[in-house]
């Protein structure tokens, strides 16, 4: 909160009151919202960005416990680097893990690299990394997502680097459906999938509860196709080596997280580089699983402070994307 100006200050904690008088009423404030033109909802949608007015019109989840049956899986024709950044949640974590380990080609390398989290995370993963081949390291500080993921990749081998966040369940060919993409596609930058809460364009409403549901969307939706898109999220994200290393990483100035998936779509988009949507993979999203911890004042100061370096940076209006 320091951070800010006295009058962003204020905007927070009236943006923190504005979240608990609408939380009983989110749903109706959504479809209000989404009703307006488009003149209307579309600076709305800004003034509103922090705030999860609307809730997800789908229940889906996988059960922690949950058994991922093995699935065959295509050769990859390139070496590829999954990094995980982890920072508390082992259970999260473990069930994101075993879904790799099910549906993943064996040469495909896992690193992860625990943020120095403020439990028994590591200990936990220990014995999954070592049974299983994963490296797993952990920093002496807490430095945050960014930072975290640049440190996995430096620990890497891969000539392509998937950015996987450690709440998620992978499903059956979705690494190898994410690379062919990237390989026809030589004008594109970044490679991600549906999601159920990705927070743009990406989320695609689904129903599940169980493992067996969930890969059965999965295989429902490999006939998709591919599209272009503005932004993607970096909860499941595919991109080159060279390509990473020339735009210099994530930017670590981010801190804890928010915006830098927004900044690293706007340094390949000023290389020419497009993000790139394929509706023939779907990943399971945790979404924010790390920021609950949050306090409502602590999650809208965050999301002030990197929004103003955003614009700083790029010396442009954000825009919230719809999803």
């Amino acid at each position: 909160m320091q951070q800010l100006p006295a009058s962003r200050r204020l905007r927070v904690h009236a943006l923190a009151a504005l979240q608990r008088y609408l939380s009983p009423h989110r749903g109706r404030v959504g479809q209000a919202r989404d009703n307006l033109p488009r003149a209307l909802s579309v600076p709305l949608r800004r003034a509103l960005a922090p705030l999860r007015i609307t809730p997800l019109s789908f229940d889906a989840d996988v059960p922690l416990d949950a058994h991922f049956e093995p699935s065959a899986t295509q050769r990859l024709r390139r070496s590829v680097s999954i990094l995980v950044p982890v920072y508390g949640n082992p259970a999260l974590t473990l069930r994101c893990l075993r879904s790799v380990v099910a549906h993943t080609p064996s040469e495909a390398e896992i690193v992860v690299v625990d943020d120095a989290s403020p439990d028994d995370t590591y200990e936990k993963l220990a014995p999954f990394a070592s049974a299983h081949g994963v490296i797993l390291e952990r920093s002496d500080r807490n430095v945050g997502f960014p930072a975290t993921v640049n440190t996995a990749a430096r620990q890497a081998r891969g000539e392509l680097l998937l950015i996987l966040n450690s709440d998620v369940v992978v499903t059956p060919g979705w690494l190898t459906g994410l690379c062919d993409a990237l390989d026809r596609e030589p004008s594109v930058g970044l490679v991600g999938p549906l999601g159920n809460d990705t927070g743009d364009v990406a989320t695609f409403p689904a129903s599940y509860h169980t493992a067996e549901e969930l890969d059965h969307l999965a295989r429902t939706l490999q006939s998709r196709g591919t599209r272009r898109v503005e932004k993607l999220s970096l909860f499941c994200a595919l991109i080159e080596r060279r390509v990473f290393e020339q735009v210099g990483g994530i930017d670590e100035r981010y801190g804890r997280g928010m915006f830098e998936d927004d900044d690293l779509c706007m340094a390949l988009r000023g290389r020419g580089l497009a993000t790139l949507l394929c509706e023939n993979v779907f990943v399971h999203h945790s979404a924010g699983s790390s920021f609950r911890r949050l306090s409502a004042l602590e999650y809208l100061a965050r999301f002030e402070v990197n929004r103003r370096r955003f614009e700083s940076k790029w010396t442009v209006r954000w825009r919230a994307h719809a999803t």
